[in-house]
Order: structure tokens, then sequence, then C-alpha cells
């Protein structure tokens, strides 16, 4: 059939040039490999690891040309943002590119005492481009293998990735997908399942690590190649953002609950006998607030990817087109999902905080010096949703 013929040798040059892609990040693998390798267990593990990735790459490859899925009325104009207006196309490689030039080096030209290099790589460092955690991503991915299953009823697309931005909304997307592919199996007949991938599953050896971050880079690089066959909706990829303030305000919620370095320096619950109750919580609020800002930039966001900014959990995505959604349409995307309308939209932070003063954070508590302070820290995002064109997403203003 058209679907079975060349698929081998084009899942092996996906292969492989994951492998070369990763490498080019400079995840340093000759540093430690000669080490690891002494270990006969690896071996067997990164062979088994680079089996399934050639075969993730094939499966991707073989849903591309599979007709039934590419005549499933109306699946794809949802992440077609040309045509929308809910979502806006963005490709990570062409911004950064914009970014570097008209921001990181025009704003150092007057630093005699570093090249331009070591200026992109120490902007690198400090926004968390070069943290191996990112990106997160989630694939769900359905066929017709299962006996009596049937593509017909599903207006769904074949492959999508959904590109976690952490504190935008994402437990409740990823909860929606698996939730999907649970009722394509079980309602629809169909063979359907989530693959995640990432830098560590909380844990895992050396070893492991490397073989996760060669499946990641595997799954992008196929990805990037299917959307190089025509358009991006070979394989919908998505993400979404919000407004730099009150990300930030949702991430200190989070971090706090266990961070405890964090929370001990940074969390003001002492009553002032000077103000009422209420006014004591207010001061509280904002002097946590502002001790946050400076301690994040003093530590380059703490290293923590519910701190460090949203542009930088597109990393490695480069070529890839990407359909971003503001989370102001998050109802929106997670209806389209598959979400149930009865159910609720995840918010974890505010319910589980033990403190009253972490779980009444709000923009209202941030005076206008303090808004302006966290959008110059995270002053990439805000060019990137200017640069999106949502331009109401954000309380942050660029001149």
């Amino acid at each position: 059939s058209r679907s079975g013929r060349g698929r081998g040798p084009a899942a092996s040059r996906a292969c492989i040039s994951g492998v070369q892609h990763l490498t080019h990040h400079r995840i340093h693998i000759r540093q430690s490999f000669g080490a690891i390798c002494a270990k006969p267990r690896f071996i067997i593990r990164l062979i088994a690891a680079l089996l399934g990735i050639c075969v993730l790459v094939t499966r991707l490859e073989l849903a591309l040309y599979d007709e039934t899925a590419r005549s499933a009325p109306n699946v794809l104009p949802f992440f077609r943002c040309s045509s929308n207006e809910i979502c806006k196309d963005f490709v990570p490689k062409q911004f950064f590119e914009e970014y570097i030039a008209d921001q990181v080096l025009r704003n150092n030209e007057d630093n005699e005492n570093a090249s331009p290099e070591q200026i992109i790589k120490d902007w690198r460092n400090r926004i968390g481009l070069t943290n191996s955690n990112l990106p997160a991503l989630d694939s769900i991915w359905w066929s017709t293998t299962v006996a009596g299953g049937t593509a017909a009823a599903v207006n769904f697309p074949r492959n999508i990735t959904f590109v976690h931005n952490h504190k935008c909304g994402g437990t409740s997307i990823q909860s929606t997908l698996y939730r999907r592919a649970r009722s394509l199996r079980q309602q629809e007949g169909l063979d359907a399942s989530v693959n995640t991938f990432k830098h560590s599953f909380g844990g895992g050896s050396k070893e492991k690590k490397l073989a996760w971050d060669m499946q990641r880079m595997a799954q992008i690089t196929a990805i990037s190649k299917l959307q190089g066959y025509g358009d991006h909706s070979s394989h919908p990829v998505f993400s979404t953002l919000r407004c730099p303030v009150s990300r930030f305000l949702s991430a200190i919620q989070q971090v706090m609950q266990y961070n405890s370095d964090f929370k001990t320096k940074c969390l003001h619950e002492g009553r002032n006998k000077f103000f009422s109750s209420s006014e004591s919580e207010s001061v509280s609020r904002q002097r946590t607030i502002q001790c946050s800002i400076l301690d994040i930039e003093a530590s380059a966001f703490r290293r923590d990817v519910h701190l460090i900014p949203m542009a930088s959990h597109f990393r490695l995505m480069d070529d890839v087109r990407i359909s971003i959604f503001d989370m102001s349409d998050i109802e929106d995307l997670l209806q389209y999902l598959g979400k149930e309308k009865s159910s609720t939209i995840h918010a974890r932070d505010k319910s589980k905080a033990r403190s009253t003063i972490l779980a009444k954070l709000s923009v209202d508590d941030c005076t206008e010096d303090m808004v302006a302070e966290i959008c110059r820290l995270y002053d990439v995002d805000v060019a990137m949703i200017n640069y999106l064109g949502f331009h109401n997403a954000t309380l942050c203003t660029r001149e």
C-alpha cells in the first residue's frame, strides 16, 4: 500500500539525525560516554532505546501517509492559525534570531569585555535555554489496528504534540489528552496512547536520562521532517502562554510548596501590629512578591522550570511550527481536545497552598514598580507575546 512504501530508510535517517542534533545542542555525550559504556547494561538499554525511537519515528511517518487520517473531516483547521482567531503560528528559531540581534546584542554593544558569542552564551544560560529539563512533550497517537475499530467518526488529528509550558494550564491539557486517548480506546475501539518525552521522569540514572534525551530529540526531528513534507498540519504541535506577571505569581505559589529555601527566604507571614489583619496580610503579600523578584533575578530563576521564562520552553524546537494559544482561550482548546463539560480546569496552587498569604496572591498585590520589574525580568516573554500579536495577553508593555 502507499502508506507502507519506503518508510524504513526514512525512519533510520530520522534516528541518526536526532542523535546528531542532540550532539549539536551541546549535550556533552563525549565527556561521559567512555565511562558509561563500560557498563554492559547501559549498552543494552541504549540499543533498546534506539530501537524504540525508530519504532516511534516509523509510526509517525506511517500516520502521515494514512489516507483515512488525511480524509477525516474538519480535523486540522483548529490548528491552522491563519484561518482562526485564537492561535498564532510560531517558529522558535525565527523569533530567537530576531530577539538576539535586536535585544541581546544591541543592549550589550558597550560591553567590551565579552565577545558576542560569550554574551549570547551567558544570556542563554541565564534564561534557561540550556536547561535539559526543557522541553517536556506529550504526543497523542491513534490508529485503526484494533479489530472492529473505525476512524470514520473520529474528528481528531492522528498525531498531535503538546509542548508543556509550565504554569500555563499544562496539567489540565495533559489530563485531557489522557482522557481522549482512553476514550478512543474504550468508545471507538482504536489503538490510542499518549507518549511523554522529557529529560527526567522524577529521577533516573545518567544512562536513562541520556536515552530519554535521545528519544525526545528523535521525536522533535521526526516532527520537523513531517512538517517539512507539507504544511504543519502534517503533525500539529501546540502550546499555551499567559501574562508573565500572573504566571510569575502562580509559580511563586507552587515553587514555595516544595522549595523550603525559597519559602524561608521570601514568604512573609508575620503579623504587623501597626496594621489591621487585612492590611497586614496585604503588606505580607507585597513583601513576598518583592523578595521573590529580587531572588529570581539573583539566582537566574532558581533554574526552576516553573520560574524560567516561557520562551525557554521551546528550546530544541527550532524549525518546528507551533500553534500558540493564549491561556484566556484555554477552555476552547480543552473542549476541542475532548474535555468533559462538567470537569473543571486544574488549579492546584491556590487550593493546596498551606499559607494564606500564598493562597491569596494576586496581580492586585503588585505595585506599578513591581509589575515593571517582573516585565523586565521576563522581557524575552514580553517580546515573544508581542511578536506573536497577543497584545492584550499581558500587563507588560515594550517601547
